[in-house]
């Protein structure tokens, strides 16, 4: 159940693990305890659905586990109609190029502050969460122009969204950014209507996003654009040494 991450390990300087898929089962919760105390890892990530809460209650009653978020995924149906509204005309949307790619970084690094499970846990350094968003940023954009877009106004770069499209055809979003300078501008909207403009042409039918329940102004910005609620999950942090300390 519990699988090594090396690339978080890695970044984070200490050995991290994931339970993987959600814990829905009592039976289920026995084993990833089992299986935590007898594993190296520093660090294990578990999920649970939010509708489990005596689950939930159970796993934080844990020596070392900490409830770092509540995973919110969304979905937008890509071929249904819904007027975007205006875009202030100062505001220009492109595909991204490749030479966008570090000052989507620098974007990156500082404009997730506080707002995901990596920030609020004290056990994991703000440094090198600055540094995870900017290295993810970047990598998307690289590997991806065609589905990543960046908004320009007067003062530069102040916002970014990078998008894939699986095998399958699934399309989901990566990363969607704006500058906290720039907030309030309809950076964000602007951003999601066209990239959702993008994958309609590619012949995609639905995107999916993820954010934090804790994020209530990316809540918004999604349910506003026409994101409708699909699941909502706890994310629980589970320190073998009670919180990294």
């Amino acid at each position: 159940m519990i699988e090594h991450l090396a690339w978080d390990s890695d970044h984070f300087g200490f050995s991290i693990g994931s339970a993987g898929e959600p814990v829905r089962s009592s039976a289920e919760l026995g084993r990833l305890m089992d299986e935590l105390h007898g594993c190296d890892e520093d660090l294990v990530y578990a999920f649970l659905p939010l509708s489990r809460m005596d689950l939930i209650s159970s796993l934080l009653g844990t020596r070392g586990a900490r409830l770092a978020d509540v995973r919110v995924e969304m979905e937008l149906d890509l071929q249904g109609s819904r007027d975007s509204g205006e875009i202030p005309g100062e505001l220009v949307f492109r595909n991204a190029r490749r030479t966008d790619s570090g000052e989507a970084a620098e974007l990156a690094s500082r404009c997730f502050r506080g707002g995901t499970r990596f920030y609020r846990d004290p056990g994991i350094d703000n440094g090198l969460c600055d540094l995870l968003y900017g290295t993810w940023a970047e990598k998307d954009i690289l590997d991806g122009e065609d589905t990543c877009l960046v908004c320009l106004g007067e003062e530069g770069l102040i916002g970014f969204c990078t998008a894939a499209v699986s095998d399958g055809g699934e399309a989901r979003l990566g990363l969607i950014g704006v500058s906290p300078e720039a907030r309030g501008r309809g950076v964000g909207k602007g951003l999601l209507g066209s990239v959702a403009g993008i994958l309609r042409e590619k012949g995609c039918s639905k995107l999916a996003a993820v954010t934090q329940l804790y994020n209530t102004g990316a809540v918004r910005m999604y349910g506003r654009a026409g994101f409708l609620l699909r699941s909502a999950t706890a994310v629980v942090h589970l320190w073998r040494n009670s919180g990294g300390s």
